[in-house]
């Protein structure tokens, strides 16, 4: 008889002791992945950070990271470049896990420089007249 009545004292202890005081939950942490995009790439960005909801991330640059006859542009939150671009040193508030992906531009994609002479923008790889 005395087991029951322990056992029963234990078991309303137990009853009354409610779990959400006890146990807490760790802060949520985001990551930040950099995807090097492309096929042939050579090197990765790595951020080894934990970050908390809110926290301030710098971006990396690309340094490490070669692609044969590219240049890198900076990084871009969707593989095609459709949508927000950072560069280097840019800031943002996290509150998700993120996957930045390198931009990478062909070399001799002919960025347009202006030329006076001809009042008219050119290529670069244009020939010079």
């Amino acid at each position: 008889m005395k087991k029951l009545i322990v056992l029963v004292v234990v078991a309303l202890s137990l009853a009354s002791c409610p779990l959400s005081e006890t146990s807490e939950s760790a802060p949520a942490t985001y990551t930040v992945t950099y995807n090097s995009n492309g096929e042939g790439v050579k090197g990765v960005i790595v951020d080894t950070n934990a970050y908390a909801s809110g926290q301030t991330v710098t971006v990396k640059d690309g340094n490490g990271m070669v692609n044969p006859g590219h240049s890198f542009s900076g990084w871009n939150t969707q593989s095609d470049g459709t949508t927000a671009s950072y560069v280097a040193g840019d800031q943002f508030s996290i509150s998700s896990d993120m996957t930045l992906y390198a931009i990478w531009q062909a070399k001799g994609d002919g960025t347009l420089v202006a030329d006076p002479a001809k009042g008219r923008n050119k290529k670069e790889e244009d020939s010079h007249d």
